[in-house]
């Protein structure tokens, strides 16, 4: 419950006066009952009493309606405070988890128990916070009414409160139990939740919906989420029946007690020791607060649930990540050339068996146009994660023009990349907003942007578009989106890269899926995009590497050799075997400068 706290700050945060007219609002609608349990034994007993209508007796009737209505009325304007304030609490908890989640290590996601805090903290987004306050609401509402009779009880029938708290006690022991229950039965059912939920979004995704038809994949998978399915199901049915067993002996325990209480008063009544006034507002006042109670203890059960559930929350927001900048930063070096070099570089994926790198070194050129080759799974690409700072060296360091990259501020240092990723994204948005959203923290630049795409060759894609630039890319949210081909596609993403306008330019197999005219056509004019600027291509066409001015074989973790094109022909080794390999494919001229 230590949680609270916070939870009611964060609602502050949200709104704080629309919060403040809820609790107003809240006290009104607790107060009220007992207000009208005392009016309404004034009118029976005027009632009974054989008295004709005075004016006494019709103020007494107009207070309890007026009473009604007030309370009828609070209750309409806190359900619509209480949305306003939902949506507004799940607005700003949406926006800090996307932020949080944005800022977190790239390992991070490659530990699957990360995995399950962020789909726990995303699932429970939408209502715990919320279900937290409406129970704290509730609680306050309900302990506000039950004081309020319990003072009415206590003024008539003292011994009537120790029998309704007595009965208490079983229902307070199964309200305790069954939030850890049920937040356990969650939590325990946390991965299986995640792969139903995988499997559903693969059943409903346009991505593999050729896959699965053309390899009658459906029937499998239903079945796959299915059977995870079923084995969450089952575990939440083992929690319900648990806490539903205990509250419905509870609840004959409470309910015994009333009547008992009831059937005492009802003597009383018969005796003449009570008036019918008082027998009508003990009977109320039995039925409202034994209600109340019930109440406030599946309450106290849902609040305990909720306070562990936002735990978890918490929990996904004190994830720190490791790669930040330093307190104390150096400046960027003003551009004159960005030189980059390894040395004694170690890493390894979080969980993977062996190391990618255990003693890489080696150095990039400023203003000099460098390609890497090898092998698949050589580790060209993390070459490119530990570069552009998405993963840290376990040993060894990464300098810029001589000074350690970790010394800069992480998001100026990034800055002076563009990057083409082997899996960039296809945004689902225009085409324009596909280029520009490289350099979102700047006004737009027409002039850059249709350079860009011209340089790409993307002008070609973008003038056969029906609403050119404003052509909404993807059919998710717009049933006039277009559907590229992953040429074009590609096209879009290296016109990104080059809109950044960055020093250093990065491109990992940045015509996997152009066709061979459209390689042809962007390779001729990379001596273009890369002038003036430190570059690095990664390509598995080694015809295309021609025109680098240095090439870097990547083996074991090692470079291996390093040189023209033409100087690593006359060694024969690593690279003129690759290189023979597919000219033998292509029938190129392996000689040729």
């Amino acid at each position: 419950m230590r949680v609270v706290p916070k939870a009611l700050r964060l609602l502050r945060e949200a709104g704080a006066g629309y919060l403040y007219v809820v609790f107003a609002l809240t006290v009104l609608q607790g107060l009220l009952p007992p207000a009208m349990g005392l009016l309404g034994k004034l009118i029976v007993d005027h009632l009974a009493s054989g008295s004709e209508a005075t004016a006494r007796l019709w103020v007494l009737v107009g207070a309890e309606g007026l009473l009604a209505a007030i309370l009828a009325v609070a209750f309409h304007l806190s359900r619509v405070f209480q949305t306003v304030l939902r949506e507004r609490l799940w607005q700003m908890l949406s926006i800090r988890v996307g932020q949080h989640a944005s800022q977190l290590d790239l390992d991070f996601f490659e530990v699957p128990q990360n995995y399950d805090a962020l789909t726990k903290a995303n699932r429970e987004l939408g209502f715990r916070p919320m279900m937290m306050a409406l129970n704290l609401v509730t609680a306050l509402q309900q302990t506000i009414s039950v004081a309020g009779f319990v003072l009415v009880i206590l003024a008539f029938q003292p011994l009537l409160v120790v029998a309704l708290l007595v009965a208490l006690i079983p229902a307070l022991l199964v309200a305790r139990d069954s939030g850890h229950i049920t937040f356990a039965s969650y939590d325990m059912t946390t991965a299986d939740g995640r792969r139903a939920a995988y499997f559903d979004g693969l059943l409903m995704s346009d991505g593999a919906a050729k896959e699965l038809r053309l390899f009658d994949l459906a029937p499998w998978l239903l079945a796959q989420r299915q059977a995870y399915a079923q084995r969450v199901i089952e575990r939440r049915l083992q929690a319900a029946w648990a806490t539903g067993k205990g509250f419905v002996m509870a609840a004959v325990v409470s309910a015994g007690a009333q009547y008992l209480a009831l059937a005492f008063v009802a003597y009383q009544a018969v005796t003449g020791r009570i008036t019918l006034g008082d027998f009508t507002m003990l009977a109320t006042a039995l039925v409202v607060v034994r209600q109340n109670l019930s109440q406030a203890l599946a309450n106290l059960g849902e609040l305990l649930e909720n306070s562990l559930f936002f735990g978890d929350l918490e929990r996904f927001f004190n994830f720190r990540p490791k790669i930040a900048t330093p307190s104390a930063p150096r400046p960027l070096p003003s551009f004159e050339g960005y030189e980059f070099t390894f040395e004694h570089v170690a890493f390894t994926y979080t969980g993977a068996p062996r190391p990618v790198f255990q003693n890489l070194s080696f150095e990039l050129r400023a203003g000099e146009a460098t390609a890497l080759v090898g092998v698949n799974g050589a580790g060209k690409t993390t070459i490119v994660k530990l570069l552009t700072r998405l993963y840290e060296p376990e040993r060894g360091r990464i300098l810029l023009n001589g000074v350690d990259i970790r010394e800069f501020p992480l998001e100026d240092y990034r800055a002076i990349f563009g990057v083409i990723l082997q899996d960039f994204v296809r945004y689902h948005l225009t085409a324009r907003e596909n280029i520009q959203v490289a350099k979102v923290s700047a006004p737009p630049d027409l002039g850059r942007l249709e350079e860009a795409a011209r340089q790409a060759r993307a002008d070609e894609v973008i003038r056969s578009l029906p609403l050119g630039w404003e052509t909404m890319l993807g059919r998710q949210f717009d049933e006039q989106g277009q559907a590229l081909s992953g040429g074009q596609w590609q096209r879009m993403a290296l016109a990104r890269a080059l809109y950044r306008d960055a020093p250093v330019l990065i491109l990992d197999e940045p015509t996997a899926a152009l066709d061979a005219k459209a390689e042809a056509e962007l390779f001729q004019a990379y001596r273009e995009l890369t002038r003036g600027k430190t570059s690095l291509l990664i390509t598995h066409r080694l015809n295309t590497v021609r025109m680098a001015d240095r090439i870097l074989v990547l083996e074991g973790g090692q470079i291996v050799e390093d040189g023209s094109h033409h100087e690593l022909i006359q060694k024969r080794g690593h690279y003129y075997e690759l290189f023979t390999t597919q000219a033998a494919t292509y029938g190129a001229e392996v000689n040729r400068p």
